[in-house]
């Protein structure tokens, strides 16, 4: 009932507060509800915001405090507390009336007995006033009345600390015993059991009490960098500068990575006038603090300047300032979004940092370990006298998760992913090892050097034939393109990387066969593991080490099928081992698995597998890592026929001589067949295709290709550069003219000549249906590059781009220079150095792909097809076509697809946007013929025949889509003064667009339902067309339509008005087909014609159009011809 009575006023006074902003009000409705759950913590919080809006400080804060009790963790409430605090500064504060707390407090319980909050408030009072005995009584009582251990723990701490002050040590120590063992678990920021009640002390800046507390806990506990830094850190606090240096640097020979404590030392320093000492600690602490702290810059600039390096402390002083917020002109907004203003950083990084040269940054797992090729090659290079005074860069949430010896290391600095130092070493490394890849916003630099290493030969489908969503590989593929090294330990692998991610012909990097480096691990020895994991002698080791399911970034984990595996395998005479995929490390950490757990982040897989006797896996590379030792591997795939449906697979394994367990008998049983487990020499078949060069010695030959270009050229991956590389953007797969079109070039190109790299925009294929139907049907003939994610943008080039004044056409040369660079960026973050004979804007509508084309830096020809009269386009449709049209000047070639689009468009545009005349040029389409015969032949089924095709019926056609330009309206009305006169006819007009609506409202109107039918979009309309009798295009303009070539193959009487080009497919003379006036009349007069009178059309010759057209585009598009 007290609990219903509670949130009765705890709402009401929320209403009040939030509603109707009468704080003084509000309070006294929390106070009432206080009375009935007086350790309901939000509840105290609301009264401290009540005081807080009331400038009453003093009372805030300690509502604040009593909230924090209640739920000390709440970060919220402890910034609260402390901007609450910065009001109530004051060398001498306003003191409490203890001793009247003391009488109130005393009265009621002796009127009404005591509750919880009672007695805690009295011992609180009591404590005050120095009454130490009779404070442990209260909080003894209050201790019996408390449900919470988190607040137990509190009072036992405030009970040992009473006793402290009355010297009674033994009993203090008790207490403190109590405190500490009911701190809850999950508090990581007191970690009482790790360092003791000195934790307690320091919390209440008790700091003397802190600092002998942490030097008894030394005596017992032994020296580790957290006690040190702890006992340094109270010696700070009391002003003995000589002590908490000594602990300090204490503290950094147990842990060089501690930024925080670099920064501590140098205070230290400071405080001594230490001024160099101080220098170089804040210039370690710089470097390794992975946020962005402008007082450290601000601290080193003061010491810089006492020890009179005045140009060096400008610069420190200059950095303090944060990139995002610096001036950019021109009405500039604060752009507070994260995902931006982390690009932007980077990308000023990038065009202001320069390279350090003897730098590395090393990355593994996206952050997560320090593992696999990367860590292998670095432990090589630790060795390496020639990489003495290199520093190495490791991208790491945490020095926990590397191992002890590695921490002491001054040439390794750690970096959190994703953070302001990890955006400026990736812009400034001069070298890059990565095991998967970089983020979307990541580019490389001139002068950077990036050896992409992956991570296994797969199993599992990669690149273009991952099944779990539409081109997911896009960022994958994109780093191997900003790479100049991959290494592979086989071709199989290698073939993978480059062609199954569609990069093989243009990859301008080296790509070497080299074997894995971390496969060199396999043949060390690593006996801390044996203690580590209790391995006794001669006892048999089984990891079992499975891949991932579910999709890349939301992988699913079974812990409860996992843990009773486990247990199951933990009965037999092995030491049972589990490792996860990356994938699956945090929820392997989140559930805290129990049971042969060997995925702590310092444990490195090929270390392990040097232990390993027994590898059990499923669909895991980790397989070909185990073969070189010979040793037996059993394969325990479970979910095989689903796995291999929903991921896919690259080879059976009973291809490569492997059956797979089932289940977990299957599995026991295998374990116990001695035959399997003594077999020798079980993968010598399997040596030259997966494995032929792990020898032990493969980091050698990776740093011996990376650093100094030394390799075995037979092992060196050699692309196809005789072919011509052109790289198209086509649009976004719509139905439509220039999509037919584009699918008839790609039909003409031959692949062995040509390399036929398309750009797409996945976002705009993959949600549409038809879309992506069509580029399903097109996707086999081409190397599909998708676009990663959007362009990184300073803040200045983002304000341009979101005026569209600027998008349409630059004010000044300054803006052309700010929208080039950009562009020019962009081009690069997307292809890096691939090798691209010409870059064709095919679509010639996108502004994206117009403007990234245009401004496009590199050895290659720039093309843009103009597909129809742009300027009727830009007055009829697309306005924003003007901006497109300033851009033309930077192709080297505007193709128009007829003689006289080509004259329209040249007319139209040449003078008006200064485009030089002679870039205007003609290049007419290709017809695909066998194509439309083989659809054209599709039977139809027998209720479209049956309602469209009536016997002694003459069906009219049109194919476009319902748009302005194709003039369907004009079609329709003529259509139905035609009807009233031959009744027997039908208007079938296939397509869909904008004008769907308006269409079937002019059919109602003028009562034609029955004999114009709006079909829609049919993927294959060729059946239609075969079966109709006339073909009609009714539209206002065209740059070349293809549907009029269709209508010939199928040998169609074919109606079409006079646009500009009808007559280049049509003949001057109405020879392949009638040609009318554009608009109603001219249509209404050419459908009587072309129905009363029995026209003879010529037959057009197709094989000569079509070799005429490869002949044109191979010369536009400098394709060599057979013997050149």
């Amino acid at each position: 009932m007290k609990t219903l009575i509670f949130y009765i006023f705890y709402a009401y006074a929320m209403k009040i507060y939030h509603k109707d902003k009468d704080y003084e009000k509000a309070k006294k409705y929390y106070k009432i509800a206080e009375k009935f759950l007086p350790t309901h913590a939000k509840n105290h919080f609301k009264i401290g915001m009540c005081y807080y809006k009331l400038k009453d400080y003093y009372n805030a804060n300690e509502s604040f405090e009593k909230a924090l009790k209640f739920n000390p963790n709440n970060e919220q409430w402890k910034n609260q507390l402390e901007s609450s605090k910065s009001f109530t500064i004051s060398i001498f504060l306003p003191q409490k009336l203890w001793w009247k707390e003391i009488i109130d407090i005393q009265a009621l319980i002796d009127k009404k007995g005591g509750d919880f909050t009672s007695y805690f408030e009295l011992a609180t009072a009591l404590k005050m006033m120095n009454r130490y005995e009779k404070a442990i009584k209260a909080y003894e009582e209050a201790i019996k009345l408390c449900k919470e251990n988190e607040i137990i723990s509190e009072l036992y701490y405030d009970k040992g600390y009473c006793y402290e002050k009355l010297n009674a040590k033994a009993q203090a120590q008790l207490a403190y015993e109590k405190a500490i063992y009911f701190e809850p678990q999950e508090d990581k920021k007191k970690q009482a059991l790790k360092y003791g009640i000195g934790v307690f002390h320091e919390e209440k800046e008790r700091w003397k009490l802190a600092n002998e507390a942490y030097l008894d806990k030394m005596k017992t506990s032994g020296e580790n960098e957290g006690l040190f830094y702890r006992i340094a850190k109270t010696f700070d606090k009391l002003y003995e500068w000589q002590n908490a240096e000594i602990y300090y640097k204490k503290s950094l020979d147990f842990n060089y990575q501690l930024a925080q404590t670099h920064f501590d030392l140098g205070l230290v320093y400071e405080r001594q006038k230490k001024y160099q000492e101080a220098v170089y600690s804040y210039e370690e602490a710089i470097k390794r603090n992975s946020d962005f702290k402008g007082l450290w810059y601000y601290r080193l600039g003061l010491c810089l300047n006492q020890i009179g390096q005045t140009q060096k402390a400008i610069e420190s002083f200059l950095n303090m300032q944060r990139v995002e917020s610096k001036p950019w002109g021109g009405g500039m907004m604060i752009i507070k979004n994260r995902s931006f203003n982390q690009k932007a950083l980077y990308t000023y990084f990038y065009e202001n940092l320069k390279l350090q040269d003897k730098t590395i940054l090393y990355e593994s797992f996206h952050g997560r370990l320090m593992s696999c090729n990367p860590y292998a090659i670095f432990k090589f290079l630790l060795e390496d006298e020639r990489f003495k005074d290199f520093t190495h860069i490791w991208v790491l949430e945490s020095s926990d998760y590397i191992k002890k010896e590695l921490r002491k290391l001054k040439n390794l600095i750690l970096v959190r992913k994703g953070s302001h130092l990890y955006l400026r070493y990736l812009a400034s490394a001069k070298y890059l090892i990565n095991n998967t890849t970089f983020p979307d916003y990541f580019i490389r630099k001139e002068g950077q050097l990036y050896l992409n290493t992956w991570h296994g030969t797969p199993i599992k489908c990669l690149g273009k034939y991952i099944k779990t969503s539409f081109m997911e590989h896009k960022n994958t593929q994109r780093n191997f393109l900003q790479s100049t090294h991959i290494i592979n330990p086989n071709e199989f692998t290698q073939n993978v990387l480059l062609k199954d991610y569609d990069i093989a012909d243009i990859y301008s990097g080296k790509s070497l066969i080299s074997g894995y480096a971390r496969n060199d691990l396999n043949f060390q020895k690593f006996d801390f593991l044996k203690t580590r994991f209790d391995i006794k002698e001669n006892q048999k080791v089984v990891l079992y080490a499975p891949t991932y399911r579910g999709d890349f970034g939301n992988p699913d984990f079974d812990i409860k099928f996992i843990t009773k595996l486990l247990k199951e395998l933990s009965v037999m005479p092995f030491k049972v081992l589990f490792k996860g995929h990356h994938e699956t490390l945090k929820m392997i950490e989140e559930y805290g698995l129990k049971v042969g757990d060997a995925n702590d982040r310092d444990i490195d897989t090929n270390e392990l597998l040097s232990v390993v006797d027994i590898l059990i896996t499923d669909y895991s590379s980790i397989a070909f890592d185990f073969m070189p030792l010979d040793k037996p591997i059993i394969y325990y795939c479970y979910d095989y026929e689903k796995y291999k449906k929903e991921r896919g697979i690259y080879f059976d394994l009973k291809d490569i001589g492997f059956n797979y367990c089932k289940n977990t008998e299957e599995l026991k049983t295998l374990l116990q067949d001695e035959e399997f487990l003594n077999q020798k020499n079980r993968y010598n078949h399997l040596k030259e295709r997966f494995f032929p060069l792990e020898d032990g010695h493969s980091t050698k030959r990776i740093v011996d290709f990376f650093f100094f270009d030394i390799y075995d050229e037979k092992n060196l991956f050699k692309n196809e550069a005789q072919k011509t590389k052109l790289l198209f953007f086509a649009g976004p797969f719509l139905r439509n003219g220039i999509l037919s079109a584009f699918k008839n070039l790609v039909h003409h190109l031959d692949p062995k000549k040509i390399s036929i790299n398309i750009a797409i925009d996945p976002g705009n294929i993959s949600g549409f249906e038809e879309r992506l139907e069509a580029f399903n049907d097109l996707k086999d003939k081409l190397f599909v590059l998708p676009k990663a994610e959007i362009f990184n943008l300073e803040p200045e080039e983002q304000w341009l781009m979101r005026e569209d004044v600027f998008g349409m056409e630059r004010n000044n040369e300054e803006q052309e220079k700010i929208f080039a660079k950009a562009y020019q960026r962009e081009f690069r973050r997307l292809y890096g150095d691939a090798k691209f004979n010409a870059i064709i804007q095919y679509d010639g509508y996108q502004r994206y792909w117009t403007t990234l084309f245009a401004y496009a830096k590199g050895d290659f020809k720039k093309i843009i097809y103009a597909h129809n009269d742009m300027q009727g386009e830009f007055y009829k449709r697309f306005p924003y076509l003007r901006g497109i049209f300033y851009l033309y000047k930077r192709f080297d070639v505007i193709l128009s697809v007829s003689e006289q689009t080509n004259e329209d468009n040249l007319k139209n545009l040449a003078q008006t946007y200064d485009i030089p005349k002679e870039k205007f040029q003609t290049a007419v389409n290709f017809v695909n013929v066998d194509e439309v015969l083989e659809k054209a032949h599709k039977p139809l089924p027998k209720e479209i025949l049956d309602k469209y095709f009536k016997k002694d019926y003459k069906v009219f056609i049109n194919l476009a889509r319902l748009s302005v330009e194709k003039d369907q309206t004009s079609l329709i009305k003529a259509f139905a003064k035609f009807h009233a006169k031959f009744p027997k006819t039908i208007l079938l007009i296939l397509g869909d667009g904008p004008l769907k609506s308006n269409l079937q409202e002019l059919i109602k109107k003028f009562s034609l339902n029955k004999s114009v039918f709006l079909l829609g979009f049919i993927s294959n309309p060729f059946p239609y067309l075969l079966k109709s009798d006339f073909f009609v295009l009714s539209s206002q303009h065209e740059g070349q339509a293809l549907v009029l070539a269709e209508s010939m193959i199928l040998k169609k009487p074919i109606l079409c008005t006079s646009f500009a080009c009808a007559k280049d497919f049509l003949g001057r003379h109405d020879e392949f087909g009638l040609v009318v006036p554009i608009g109603e009349e001219g249509l209404y007069e050419g459908l009587c014609k072309i129905f009363q009178n029995s026209l003879q059309f010529k037959e057009f010759d197709f094989k000569t159009y079509n070799e005429n057209c490869l002949k044109r585009i191979s010369e536009i598009y400098e394709i060599p011809k057979e013997n050149e």
